[in-house]
């Protein structure tokens, strides 16, 4: 039975498998992007209909927030001048894949300590009469594949970027009312779907520009990280993460 004592000998830690360099011309390659398109619709009473890269769309409160450092919070889908009905485009420019990994045990010197074989194949020999690892206890647990539930894994990838570039171009909308009302020396954060958060810093990590369309009905408006987020310190530099992998332990070997 494991009491949670410190074995001796066993070096327990985590790897980041890729170089600090790579990752950092990674992120210096703008020309690498990846984009998302999106377009937004009125739906049934104050929520917005989304879809994304054409697929069936969904209803948001909220799509897109811009907070200020002065407490102000727009709604970009409510604010004044501008309509439900655009045209979305958010890039990230210069990303990296980030890879993840616990040091693997080592039998014959003791060093490391993840060792995933014993709980695969007490997942596999559940409710068999077996020679081999089994469960005393059923686990509190949900060991089986992520597509079916399962919730026992651990990182194996960060999929991270710098800050997205948001260009929102709007149609049935009134460009005199939002110029005058929308302050361009403002910063602040955006809140993505009402809980994907795009920047957290105190001092704001968006400024935003705007230009007329072709008639008074429509313009663009567009939010890049500011230069507070952007002109750092290597060792202070920040990036966004994306996404991730996961490894289940319960069913890999």
């Amino acid at each position: 039975m494991y009491t949670g004592a410190v074995v001796p000998g066993v070096n327990v830690g985590w790897a980041v498998s890729t170089p600090i360099a790579q990752i950092n011309n990674d992120l210096r390659n703008t020309g690498r992007t990846i984009d998302i398109s999106m377009t937004t619709t009125q739906a049934s009473g104050s929520s917005v209909t989304v879809d994304v890269e054409g697929q069936v769309g969904f209803s948001v409160g909220s799509w897109l927030e811009f907070s200020t450092e002065a407490g102000a919070s727009y709604d970009m889908s409510k604010a004044s001048g501008t309509s439900t009905e655009c045209s979305v485009s958010i890039s990230y420019a210069g990303y990296s894949m980030i890879g993840l990994a616990p040091a693997a045990w080592q039998q014959a010197t003791s060093v490391g300590f993840y060792y995933p074989d014993p709980i695969a194949q007490a997942v596999a020999n559940e409710g068999k009469d077996v020679t081999g690892f089994t469960f005393l206890n059923a686990p509190p647990y949900a060991l089986g594949p992520v597509a079916d539930g399962g919730g026992f894994g651990l990182l194996t990838n960060l999929l991270v970027a710098n800050y997205p570039t948001i260009t929102i171009h709007y149609e049935k909308a009134d460009y005199s009312s939002f110029e005058q009302s929308w302050d361009e020396h403002v910063s602040g954060n955006l809140t993505l779907f009402g809980f994907i958060k795009l920047g957290s810093f105190s001092q704001g990590a968006y400024g935003s520009s705007f230009e007329k369309g072709s008639d008074d009905s429509s313009f663009t408006i567009t939010f890049s990280a500011s230069p507070e987020v952007t002109s750092v310190p290597q060792a202070q530099k920040t990036a966004y993460v994306m996404g991730a992998a996961v490894a289940n332990p319960g069913v890999t070997r």
